[in-house]
């Protein structure tokens, strides 16, 4: 099974790791899986791919 890694700025939370800290080396990213008012499953969700940019980071679950 494959992992996400994410790093540099870390403003406004756009890494994905639940912190606003800046990280200088790759930090695995952890998902929940699970919609608005569905609950969560501790099953992590199938994540098919990742986008990311300057000001966002995105990973697509199919």
């Amino acid at each position: 099974e494959g992992e996400v890694y994410s790093w540099g700025r870390g403003t406004f939370g756009r890494l994905g790791t639940g912190k606003e800290e800046d990280e200088t080396r790759p930090v695995r990213v952890s998902f929940v899986s699970g919609k608005k008012g569905q609950g969560c499953s501790n099953k992590p969700p199938r994540i098919v791919a990742v986008a990311a940019g300057a000001y966002h980071s995105l990973a697509l679950e199919g």
